[in-house]
């Protein structure tokens, strides 16, 4: 199960805000950012350097003989476009695919823990979400 966090797509968010001169919305997210630890010294990797990283994950568990589940994370505050960029990923490599998630879960305050990461409800859910897919590849 490949998973991948959503911190280069806070920061992507955060760089914007800043170029395009909204230092509230860059305060906001910067706050969200350092909340999660993340290192804002360095440039996040592009969209396009995420995927291909991500294939690239994909491609190596795969020659190992493993089968692969692609979890979509996009949507809420993140890029909804994302999730296409997941499906094309998991549909390229021929692996499982989860959509969105964490539709639902994200900001909900009864299904998370803070902003960005669910409670245990919420992992419950997701959990779920994963498992219909896993169900799915293990006994084609």
């Amino acid at each position: 199960i490949v998973f991948l966090g959503g911190n280069d797509e806070l920061r992507r968010m955060y760089e914007k805000a800043i170029s395009i001169h909204d230092d509230a919305y860059a305060a906001r997210i910067r706050a969200v950012l350092v909340k999660v630890g993340a290192n804002l010294t360095n440039p996040p990797l592009t969209t396009d350097q995420t995927f291909a990283n991500l294939t690239q994950i994909i491609t190596k568990i795969q020659a190992k003989g493993s089968v692969v589940i692609v979890v979509g994370l996009g949507g809420g505050i993140l890029d909804p476009s994302l999730n296409d960029h997941y499906k094309d990923v998991a549909r390229n490599t021929q692996s499982g695919y989860v959509p969105d998630a964490l539709k639902g879960i994200l900001g909900n305050p009864f299904l998370s823990s803070d902003f960005l990461h669910p409670n245990a409800t919420g992992y419950s859910i997701l959990a779920d979400r994963i498992e219909l897919i896993l169900r799915s590849v293990s006994n084609p």
